[in-house]
């Protein structure tokens, strides 16, 4: 039998895909040694057949798979194109019916041969540079000689038109309103119920009151924020209350974890890592960071605030207040743009995973923002892979299909230590209960138990959700969802606000809304 690498198998043991790379051999003088002589120049003669052998390997596949592909098109800016909705979420009945492309839309920049940033209408909501594989260009020709009517547009209520021309019109709602107008009646009731307002006004004002209250309560929020700080006092209260509670593991993930068998997690995600080891080391190579800002690492006393997303943050004024604290963490999707004033601008960690990261990386976040990674499964940590690497998107396994372009900084990414969410469940929410079963905690539960072992001061605002039999109350300030849409939810929200109303009771939290 002949062995790779062997004289007689004709195989140098240089090419052999085990051993180190070997760079190609330039023309040497002649030696002393004949036997080095002949060496060098096999080296080299077998080095060029193999790269010849490659690159005729490589050609022929070429020629092959560019039968299966169409011919790049010449395109400008300013030029026209249509958008395939391959990777567009459309509200129509059936993806069957839906069209292949929508548009015309105008081509702002050329990135660079094979990418285009496109003007797209304010109701499309998504990133605007888009791959040449995604395009195809508008021809005009005798037939269309000019470019189509704009697009109907989609919304919530139905779908809408834009109004060319007023053809008709008629009265009818006019009569109606003159038949029912009765003159004198509404002065009569407007002069009834403003006098009936203003002695209640007069009767119950107190000059400066107003002020004096908002004086104190602006001064009380400020000294709240910046109240003497304890390093050690909230660990030693949380180690009263928490089970193995401990500030020794680290906060992120990173490559020395997997090093040594003596770390191997018993459990598998979201409350370990076990079976997601090698996944996870092809990860945090992209990332090549993996601690706290040195900023934040040195404070000597961390003063933290947990951002919710309830709708009690909507013209609460809290965000100046927010904007005090060294270290501000967020959650999810929820938006700082158009909303600074009730939640502030700063953030320093935003926890997140892949269906809720929606939001705008560049908008929501600060230059140095961490973005922090919650694994609940092995595809969460799959997704950012294939974000980092522009890889072919993954649609299957996601109970809501996360972004498809996600314009983030590896060097800002962490991925969350599973440490955190084992004790939220274990530790925390499961005593609570008469019958130990499972159960999976809501990100903004995760992000309370992280600060715990964070930081020395932790506040909460806007956490909180409306009572479950009120199905009409919006549950987040900056979207109208309600508790309708929390049904099928398979966290468990009563068990959470039992295990916050016992950290404060307890004084390991202060909350800036209500609670």
């Amino acid at each position: 039998m002949l062995v790779a690498g062997s004289p007689a198998a004709g195989i140098p043991y240089y090419t052999h895909v085990f051993h180190p790379n070997v760079p190609e051999f330039q023309p040497l003088p002649a030696t002393s040694v004949p036997a080095a002589d002949i060496t060098l120049r096999q080296f080299s003669n077998n080095w060029k057949n193999v790269r010849a052998a490659l690159l005729k390997a490589s050609s022929r596949y070429k020629k092959f798979a560019d039968k299966k592909r169409r011919a790049i098109p010449a395109l400008r800016a300013g030029d026209f194109v249509w958008l395939s909705t391959k990777n567009l979420i459309l509200k129509v009945p059936s993806m069957k019916f839906a069209p292949r492309y929508i548009g015309p839309f105008l081509i702002e920049q050329v990135i660079n041969p094979v990418a285009y940033k496109l003007k797209l209408p304010p109701f499309l909501k998504i990133p605007r540079t888009f791959h040449i594989s995604l395009l195809k260009p508008v021809i005009l020709s005798c037939f269309h000689s000019a470019l189509p009517s704009a697009p109907k547009v989609q919304t919530q209520r139905g779908v809408e038109y834009e109004v060319a021309k007023i053809l008709d019109s008629h009265f009818r709602s006019y009569v109606h309103v003159r038949a029912t107008c009765s003159p004198g009646e509404l002065a009569a009731k407007a002069a009834s119920l403003i006098s009936k307002s203003y002695v209640h006004v007069r009767a119950t004002c107190s000059p400066g009151e107003l002020a004096a209250k908002a004086a104190s309560l602006i001064s009380k929020s400020y000294v709240h924020v910046r109240a003497t700080c304890s390093p050690g006092e909230l660990a030693a209260k949380a180690a009263s209350l928490i089970s193995n509670y401990s500030r020794n593991h680290p906060v992120f993930l990173q490559p020395s974890d997997y090093f040594w068998v003596k770390n191997e997690s018993m459990y598998g995600l979201p409350f370990g890592t076990r079976g997601s080891e090698e996944l996870l080391m092809k990860i945090l190579s992209l990332t090549s960071q993996y601690h706290v800002p040195q900023e934040i690492e040195r404070l000597q006393c961390r003063r933290c605030v947990v951002v919710g997303n309830g709708h009690r943050l909507k013209n609460s004024s809290l965000g100046e207040i927010i904007n005090k604290y060294d270290v501000v963490i967020r959650l999810n999707k929820a938006p700082v743009h158009k909303y600074e004033k009730d939640v502030g601008s700063k953030t320093t960690m935003r926890f997140f995973y892949p269906e809720s990261a929606h939001f705008d990386v560049q908008l929501d976040n600060n230059p140095d923002t961490l973005l922090v990674l919650v694994p609940f499964k092995p595809l969460d940590i799959q997704w950012i892979q294939i974000m980092f690497n522009d890889e072919k998107r993954v649609r299957k396994g996601f109970f809501k299909m996360p972004p498809i372009i996600w314009d983030a900084d590896p060097q800002n990414t962490r991925i969350l230590n599973p440490y955190y969410m084992e004790v939220t469940a274990m530790n925390i929410l499961r005593p609570l209960l008469s019958k130990k079963k499972n159960v999976k905690p809501t990100t903004g539960m995760l992000a309370i138990t992280f600060a715990l072992h964070f930081c020395d001061q932790v506040h909460i605002a806007g956490f909180g959700y409306p009572a479950l039999s009120n199905k009409t109350q919006l549950v987040h300030y900056y979207e109208e969802v309600t508790m309708k849409s929390m049904a099928a939810s398979p966290h468990n929200l009563t068990l959470e606000a039992m295990a916050i109303r016992k950290f404060l009771q307890h004084r390991l939290l202060q909350n800036l809304t209500y609670f």
